[in-house]
């Protein structure tokens, strides 16, 4: 049984005082990197993602972020690809970079690793939640201040291309 020193209703009721990261570009850590089959039964790569830098780092340590990508058809193989690139960008002292010349991967070295992305809310069933999408190298979440005490508000989404049909930094 729990026991109080003072009746409970005099008791003056605390707000929890853990802030949120804003929405924003981060440096996460990989956590956890694998392949699994997704709910369709298509192959999808899932990494498990907590910041790593800045006043929030460790946020997310023990309910990581979770980034989904189906790798069944062409754009979820490039957009893989990309993540690879952008590993190896932000990685470069442990990437093996033999990696970036074959048509296999071993997801499960990039546990421990860092890279960039977008941390933004969402509404699902009447409930925000929050994600990581845009994975990006770590010197381009950095140029966008989002590992510094003051991140940057990221109010509208990246293009997918630019005006010249060439893809964004990530």
């Amino acid at each position: 049984m729990l026991e109080f020193n003072k009746n409970v209703s005099d008791h003056e009721a605390q707000a929890p005082s853990r802030e949120k990261p804003p929405v924003g570009y981060y440096v996460w850590k990989i956590l956890k990197s694998q392949v699994t089959n997704s709910k369709a039964g298509n192959p999808m790569w899932v990494m498990d993602l907590d910041i790593a830098e800045g006043k929030f780092a460790g946020y997310y340590t023990k309910y990581p972020r979770i980034y989904r990508q189906v790798s069944n058809n062409e754009v979820g193989q490039e957009i893989c690809a990309t993540i690879v690139q952008r590993l190896a960008e932000s990685n470069d002292s442990t990437f093996d970079t033999k990696a970036l010349d074959s048509n296999k991967f071993d997801e499960s070295v990039c546990t421990g690793m860092l890279i960039g992305g977008q941390l933004y809310e969402e509404s699902y069933n009447n409930k925000m939640s929050r994600k990581v999408k845009n994975l990006c190298s770590t010197d381009y979440a950095l140029s966008q201040n989002a590992a510094t005490d003051n991140p940057v508000t990221v109010t509208e989404d990246a293009p997918a291309t630019t005006e010249e049909g060439d893809k964004p930094p990530f």
